[in-house]
């Protein structure tokens, strides 16, 4: 535990850009179970990246999709979450309005291939009304399914004028064992080189503080080179991304770094600058380190 909050049961997923395919569905039917009302009739269309953005993010005002002022008694919003790949899914954290919501269930599958075939079951997560911040941080459902293809949910509302809104859908969990082998992973430096498995939590920082630390990226793959690799930090909301600076000798520090080209196998160790500024909003913060390239040869 560091600081005021628990840990997190895993590393959280940055599914709005690891190449997660996003879903929706908005009826004026109710959508009873995963595969109730109409769900394989009902035709799904693509979330744009505002949508992926705000469904991710920790702002209680931007809402994944929503359904406003219906005027038949009956209506839904659902969402399917289709991942690149198999995943361990350690929790999930569901945030949505506080209005005459009924119909409220969201499954993962390991077989499906478009968000209505395949086997569904029940994640059992709870659905938290509260505002978002700080309240990601308390109440996360934890689990533990592996090789999951994809997660739906349904977020129903009985009665006239009223809406059902996602506001927020943190998922925590890592690529499955044997799956993308090809890829860049993250090392903690301090934890004997081990990949991480947690969020890395930084605790109750005063405003105006430095800290540094160092961790390492490896290329994982056997046999192929990922060219003109960087380093850089993001955020989906509020400020945290721009604390971040990276360098190779704990002296020098940029936004971005350069760490050129990895072969198979190859490390790299970097640098960690986070800057508080004084005047900063007090609070609960998340920024994200994201490594890019430009091909993999």
């Amino acid at each position: 535990m560091a600081g005021a909050y628990d840990d997190a049961p895993s590393t959280r997923m940055a599914w709005d850009a690891d190449g997660t395919v996003g879903l929706y569905s908005l009826s004026t039917s109710n959508g009873t179970g995963p595969s109730g009302g109409g769900f394989g009739s009902i035709p799904w269309s693509g979330a744009n990246q505002t949508d992926m953005d705000g469904g991710n993010d920790e702002d209680i005002t931007t809402f994944y999709k929503t359904v406003n002022s219906l005027s038949t008694a009956d209506g839904h919003v659902m969402i399917c979450l289709i991942f690149p790949e198999l995943r361990e899914l350690d929790g999930a954290y569901l945030n949505r309005n506080n209005d005459a919501d009924a119909n409220r269930w969201f499954y993962k599958s390991v077989d499906t291939t478009n968000g209505v075939d395949g086997a569904w079951a029940d994640t059992s997560a709870a659905f938290s009304t509260s505002g978002t911040l700080p309240d990601y941080r308390d109440s996360i459902t934890s689990m533990a399914f592996p090789g999951v293809k994809a997660v739906k949910g349904n977020m129903g509302v009985t009665g006239t004028n009223h809406n059902s809104s996602w506001r927020t859908i943190h998922l925590y969990g890592s690529i499955s064992p044997a799956e993308t082998p090809d890829r860049i992973l993250f090392l903690d430096t301090e934890n004997a080189d081990a990949e991480f498995t947690k969020v890395l939590d930084f605790g109750d920082v005063p405003r105006g503080q430095t800290t540094t630390r160092t961790f390492k990226i490896i290329n994982n793959s056997s046999s192929k080179t990922i060219n003109t690799v960087s380093v850089t930090a993001e955020d989906l909301y509020l400020n945290a991304g721009d604390w971040y600076e990276f360098g190779n000798d704990g002296v020098n520090y940029q936004a971005t770094y350069s760490v050129g080209n990895m072969a198979n196998g190859a490390e790299e160790t970097i640098h960690l600058k986070q800057v508080i500024p004084g005047g900063e909003t007090l609070g609960v913060q998340a920024g994200r380190i994201k490594v890019s390239h430009d091909s993999v040869t």
